[in-house]
């Protein structure tokens, strides 16, 4: 390679001279670099970039390249369980937003590990942090954006980007909105954006769900100092429907009865139950039910900050870390629910309020969690044979 080319190679030259930058890295053995050079002539309207992109860049050997990657790299088999969901991370690393159909295809193949392992997040964070972040975030993932996009750190612009792009969604959810408010408070973005959010309620229920989150991101810590978000919470392990963590995030915990479990270091275990769900949904339906699932989940954690764990279809678990009992925030959760009109329904021919279950137990010295998980579930259960809407403090 001639010194000319060295220089570009280097970065050196104008601007305008992208094209011949490009050819430069390629020669010098960097592709990566090279592709994304060109990418970056696209995104400023480069005359004859986009062509030369698909010239000299077609994405069909770049798709094969990363599988040849993986077939090559020592250990792997190209028919492993998970190799196309490995060469989407690859794709996906070199910043190729072509390849975003693919990526989306592989990824549903196997879509534990884009929950379950930090190397392939790891590639994600690198290829998401190339153009058109939130853009692409909607357009890959769709509503389990929430899960990759506590992955990147937003800037205030792109929170702003993607407060647009989900108002102008056709229909969007709930826990998409509620996710984005998350993002919104994260990232210290435009604040006032939180209102056009709000406003995009469809129902009342949504809205006051949606100012309740909002209401609860403004607090960073919880009474007693308690951090909201405890350093055992991986907040990539969410559940979609209530928006409160999945059981995987108690991993290997949780598993089906017999199993290990491994619940954090926390002096004290809440385990509550929803009162009546199942005639709520005989009721209003199964739609309206994961709204009310949403709207509890949300109530639990203004309260118990983001350490609330969906156990079930009508249950959550909450390790408590703090030193105090916690059963006076859980009757507070228990008040302010019953206290809103519009969550009251007909049950019956009777106007019933909102309530919930629970029961409150402190791990004794040397308790397995199996046995402790047992002590607070026969407290919620005593709770319930008590007349339900109450909690119930298990013996020490």
């Amino acid at each position: 390679m001639d010194e000319a080319l060295r220089a570009l190679a280097r970065g050196e030259g104008a601007d305008e001279d992208w094209a011949a930058r490009a050819v430069a890295l390629r020669r010098a053995g960097r592709g990566v670099e090279a592709l994304r050079a060109v990418q970056a002539a696209v995104r400023a309207e480069r005359l004859g970039a986009r062509e030369f992109l698909e010239d000299e860049f077609p994405l069909a050997p770049s798709v094969e390249a990363a599988l040849r990657c993986l077939r090559e790299a020592e250990g792997f088999s190209a028919d492993a369980p998970g190799v196309s969901s490995w060469a989407a991370a690859s794709l996906l690393a070199w910043g190729d937003p072509r390849g975003d159909a693919q990526v989306a295809a592989w990824v549903a193949e196997d879509p534990a590990l884009l929950r379950d392992d930090p190397w392939f997040r790891q590639r994600l964070r690198e290829g998401l942090r190339e153009a058109n972040l939130v853009a692409r975030l909607l357009r890959l993932f769709g509503e389990d954006a929430l899960l990759v996009s506590e992955l990147v750190q937003l800037t205030p612009r792109e929170s702003g980007e993607l407060v647009e792009g989900v108002l102008q969604a056709d229909e969007p959810s709930l826990a998409l909105r509620l996710v984005t408010l998350h993002l919104l408070f994260r990232s210290g973005g435009e604040l006032s954006l939180a209102g056009p959010l709000v406003a995009s309620a469809s129902t009342r229920l949504e809205r006051r769900t949606l100012e309740r989150a909002a209401a609860a991101e403004r607090r960073a810590h919880l009474p007693g100092g308690l951090p909201r978000r405890p350093a055992w919470v991986d907040p990539l392990l969410r559940d979609p429907v209530s928006l409160s963590l999945s059981r995987s995030a108690l991993r290997p915990g949780f598993a089906p009865p017999g199993g290990s479990l491994r619940l954090p270091a926390s002096p004290w275990v809440v385990y509550l139950d929803l009162d009546r769900l199942m005639s709520y949904n005989d009721v209003y339906g199964f739609q309206r039910g994961d709204e009310l699932l949403a709207e509890v989940g949300c109530a639990l954690s203004a309260v118990c900050g983001d350490r609330v764990v969906r156990w079930g279809g009508d249950e959550w678990v909450v390790p408590w870390e703090g030193s105090e009992d916690p059963t006076p925030l859980i009757e507070e959760a228990l008040a302010a629910l019953g206290a809103r009109d519009d969550l009251a329904w007909e049950h019956e021919g009777e106007r019933r309020p909102l309530s919930f279950s629970a029961g409150v137990a402190r791990r004794r010295v040397g308790e397995e969690d199996l046995a402790l998980l047992h002590r607070v579930d026969e407290a919620c259960y005593e709770a319930k044979r008590a007349g339900r809407a109450r909690v119930v403090r298990a013996e020490d």
